[in-house]
């Protein structure tokens, strides 16, 4: 007897034989709509969740092979901004030169320090979250976590724009998604607006 054959895998789970990568191509329903793939590398459990959260919703009706490269970029974005979220919460110790700590009224653990020359300098050990970082004059400054967020959620707002994966996205864009009624009358693009929308059942 003739075998089956190798098993298909998942989609997006095929490894490309010249380098062992994941592969892009992802499969295609007979509905028109996209198998869901499998994530981009390195990400936390909760944002894989995020991630399952996104095909399992209307809007997963709408993106094509094309969207899949932003789609992923956005994705590793919201690694990203956990991983500067969680240095902005995290308590970070900086020494500071016991002459500017007096000036400038901060506070915090002593300590000396013997130079390869036997001379003593002194130090106060500032405790602060990661929002704050201390300058070179000693002063309270934007941290580089708390400037990364900010750059970080000014291109996941724009790309959550684009795929409308926000309420007022949606409506900006008149987005209606509905999944496709295999046993029902066929339907006009998502995108379509309602009066654009009885036209073309009129001309189907």
């Amino acid at each position: 007897m003739a075998g089956r054959g190798p098993s298909r895998k998942p989609a997006g789970a095929t490894a490309d034989k010249r380098n062992g990568q994941q592969s892009s191509r992802v499969a295609v329903r007979e509905d028109g709509t996209l198998e869901q793939p499998a994530p981009p590398r390195g990400l936390k459990v909760q944002v894989r969740r995020q991630w399952d959260d996104l095909w399992e919703s209307d809007v997963a009706v709408l993106l094509q092979r094309s969207d899949l490269a932003a789609i992923r970029r956005l994705f590793l974005l919201y690694q990203e901004r956990e991983d500067c979220h969680d240095q902005v919460l995290r308590v970070h110790e900086q020494r500071v030169p016991l002459k500017t700590a007096l000036e400038l009224g901060l506070t915090g653990d002593l300590q000396h320090e013997i130079d390869d020359e036997g001379e003593t300098h002194s130090f106060v050990v500032v405790r602060h979250d990661g929002r704050v970082s201390i300058g070179s004059q000693g002063q309270m400054v934007l941290s580089p976590w708390a400037r990364d967020l900010r750059t970080i959620d000014s291109e996941i707002r724009q790309l959550e724009d684009r795929f409308g994966l926000n309420v007022r996205a949606r409506a900006a864009l008149a987005v209606a998604v509905r999944r496709p009624d295999p046993d029902g009358p066929p339907q006009p693009p998502a995108s379509a607006t309602p009066a654009q929308a009885d036209r073309d059942l009129l001309n189907l």
